[in-house]
């Protein structure tokens, strides 16, 4: 190991380095409606459509980089969205009792990972 230089930063030998896949998830020069949630853009009609999965592009860092690239990115994406469908074809949903559109709290909490300050709690209603 050596020490190096990362966009005008001196890292030393041995230094951890967390990547923030939160922030390059949310930057508006990559995405369309960066804040929005919109798992569409992992779709081929998606933003990330012409990103390079295989390569140095950040798009798909959720899912690894380089060697370390998750093997079946292609399945576990299809997966994704097969069950997404799924559920919601299957069930409509409704807020809890009490709760209005107006009542829900989008803040999200930074961590290692992102998650919701509050959350959010639907009831499915089958429509069989």
């Amino acid at each position: 190991m050596a020490d190096c230089t990362i966009d005008g930063y001196m890292v030393l030998a041995g230094t951890r380095v967390v990547v923030n896949a939160w922030a390059i998830g949310r930057d508006s020069s990559s995405w369309e409606d960066a804040e929005e949630f919109m798992p569409e853009r992992f779709t081929d009609e998606g933003n990330a459509r012409n990103a390079n999965f295989k390569g140095n592009d950040f798009h798909f860092l959720p899912f690894g980089a380089g060697r370390r690239i998750c093997p079946a990115i292609n399945l576990g994406i299809a997966n994704v969205e097969l069950m997404l469908v799924n559920i919601v074809n299957h069930f409509d949903w409704e807020l809890s009792i009490g709760v209005e559109r107006k009542d829900i709290d989008m803040t999200e909490v930074f961590g290692i990972s992102i998650r919701r300050k509050e959350k959010l709690l639907l009831i499915p209603k089958s429509r069989m």
